[in-house]
């Protein structure tokens, strides 16, 4: 029998659902985006304009120079409450990390 889940509201900034940049390449400028890639299982990921790109896994973990680029210079926020020292009582209207917008989603734990 599987274990029983609690469902609570998880407040998290904004960058976890959607999120865009664009990176400047060597010979053109690329836009890069976080949000939802369906490809089978729904997931969250990065991609990429750029032509290298089109070649990669999305959701393998391997990406293109832009958006390790993106990650290595941390320029999307990606705070979530759960995974920064548990729950809150209260929250802002705003992300404590970045000062950019919260979403609440439910989520089982």
């Amino acid at each position: 029998m599987p274990p029983d889940l609690m469902i609570v509201d998880v407040a998290m900034c904004a960058s976890n659902k959607e999120w865009q940049t664009r990176v400047k390449g060597q010979t053109d400028t690329y836009d890069v985006k976080f949000g939802r890639v369906e490809i089978g299982p729904v997931i969250y990921d990065y991609t990429c304009s750029c032509p290298h790109f089109q070649y990669r896994l999305v959701g393998t973990g391997t990406h293109c120079k832009h958006i390790k680029h993106v990650i290595e210079q941390k320029l999307r926020c990606g705070w979530n409450e759960q995974l920064d020292h548990g729950l809150r009582a209260e929250l802002p209207d705003w992300c404590p990390n970045c000062g950019g917008p919260l979403v609440h989603e439910r989520v089982g734990v």
